[in-house]
Order: C-alpha cells, then sequence, then structure tokens
C-alpha cells in the first residue's frame, strides 16, 4: 500500500520529464442506461445485467431483467424507428452495464507521442491535426495547434 502511495505521487513528475501528458489512466464510469419498456421508465443501474438488441438501422435496444420477464411471448416488438416489427427474444443477449470507458489518447503529428485529450485540451472535432507543445515550440504555423 505504502509503494502504491510512492508510486501514485511521483508518476506524473516522471511522466512529464518523459515529454508525456500524465502517468494517470483517465476513466468514465458506465453511461446511465435505459430499459425500452415505456411503461415503467426503468433505468439499468451499473453492473446490472440486462438483454440487448442492436436493431438494423443501429438502434441498441435494452430491458432491464425485471421488464423483460414481464415481456409475454417469443417476440419482442421494436419502435416506430424499426418499422415496429416483432424480433424474437433469442436475438437479445445478456450483458452486464459495466462498460467503462477509458479517455482517448491522440498521437502527436510531429513525434508521435500519445497524449490523453483531457489534459491538452484537445477534440477530434477541432479539425486540425495536433501537435504537442515539445514539437510546437519549433512551429511557426500560428493554425498549428
Amino acid at each position: 500500500r505504502q509503494l502504491m502511495e510512492v508510486f501514485d505521487k511521483e508518476v506524473d513528475f516522471v511522466m512529464r520529464r518523459l515529454g508525456l501528458c500524465c502517468g494517470s489512466r483517465w476513466q468514465f464510469t458506465p453511461p446511465t442506461l435505459y430499459c425500452a419498456n415505456t411503461t415503467n421508465a426503468c433505468t439499468i443501474a451499473r453492473d446490472a445485467k440486462y438483454m440487448s438488441f442492436t436493431s438494423p438501422n443501429n438502434t441498441t435496444i435494452n430491458y432491464c431483467i425485471k421488464c423483460w420477464r414481464e415481456i409475454s411471448g417469443p417476440s419482442v416488438r421494436l419502435g416506430p424507428d424499426d418499422g415496429n416489427k416483432d424480433v424474437p427474444k433469442g436475438v437479445f443477449g445478456e450483458k452486464t452495464n459495466n462498460d467503462i470507458k477509458y479517455e482517448p489518447l491522440v498521437p502527436c503529428e510531429q513525434c508521435g507521442r500519445r497524449f490523453h485529450e483531457i489534459c491538452v485540451l484537445w477534440n477530434k472535432c477541432m479539425n486540425r491535426p495536433f501537435v504537442c507543445r515539445h514539437c510546437r515550440r519549433g512551429a511557426k504555423d500560428p493554425s498549428v495547434m
């Protein structure tokens, strides 16, 4: 435990000396999922099991286990976006709401080092190449980030 505390305290300093942004592994908690049952308006809790299906038009349909058990018959009716079609229950798969997403890394266009997008305040929607601060020191083009 003490070794971990020392490591956590020193890793950012070491990583920055190596020209990287930090020594952290930034992650996001699983998103809130909503049950497709329109009468109950359930949410699917973190680490809870649920049934899921992705329709041909890439709409994801999720049912909490409680509502899934209440569906009678061998099929499930999809919504108007999917033509109100009936699909067999067998195409749904059981999943767990524990999908952890990690902060994306963006590579420098010049040196190839990778940085967390949040650490360098960059997003792919910016429509320009990312150049790190180390490479930017020599860049003369002001449009280069």
